[in-house]
C-alpha cells in the first residue's frame, strides 16, 4: 500500500501474490485494474513521508511516480500470462489533470472516486472485460 510506506516493488508483489492465488486455486482468470492516480501526496507529505526516489534519488513530490512504478509491473506481470488468463486495464486516464493531480469532479478528496467516477470507472472495466476475455 504506498500509501502506508510499501515501496512499488513491495505493492507490485502483494498484488501478484493474491492475483497469483486466485488463479493458482481456480481455473478463473484475473483482470488486473491499474492503480487509479491520486493527487494527495503533497498533503500525505505533512503528516508521513512519502516512500520512494525519483530517479535521480531526491524525494518523490507526489504518488504519481510510485503509481507509474507498480502499474508497470503490473502490466508487465499481466502480459507475461502464457495461459492467457491474466488481463491488464489502466482507467486512470480520465481521472488524471496534469501529471500530478486528479480531476476533483470525479475525486473530490482527491483519492477517491465520486459516484460519476465509479461510474467512469465501471464502464471502462466492462470494456475491458469484454476485449480480454470474450464470450464470458
Amino acid at each position: 500500500n504506498l500509501g502506508r510506506g510499501h515501496t512499488p516493488k513491495e505493492t507490485v508483489a502483494g498484488v501478484v501474490a493474491v492475483a497469483g492465488t486466485l488463479l493458482n486455486q481456480t481455473q478463473g482468470r484475473v483482470l488486473l485494474n491499474a492503480l487509479l492516480p491520486r493527487g494527495d501526496g503533497n498533503k500525505r507529505k505533512k503528516a508521513a513521508p512519502v516512500v520512494g526516489s525519483a530517479a535521480d534519488g531526491s524525494p518523490v513530490r507526489s504518488f504519481s511516480p510510485l503509481i507509474t512504478k507498480v502499474n508497470a509491473g503490473l502490466r508487465s506481470w499481466a502480459e507475461a500470462d502464457a495461459a492467457r488468463r491474466v488481463g491488464f486495464v489502466d482507467c486512470g486516464g480520465p481521472f488524471r489533470r496534469g501529471e500530478h493531480d486528479v480531476q476533483r469532479e470525479l475525486m473530490p478528496d482527491s483519492l477517491h472516486p465520486n459516484r460519476k467516477g465509479h461510474e467512469l470507472w465501471a464502464s471502462c472495466l466492462t470494456a475491458a472485460l469484454l476485449e480480454h476475455f470474450p464470450g464470458m
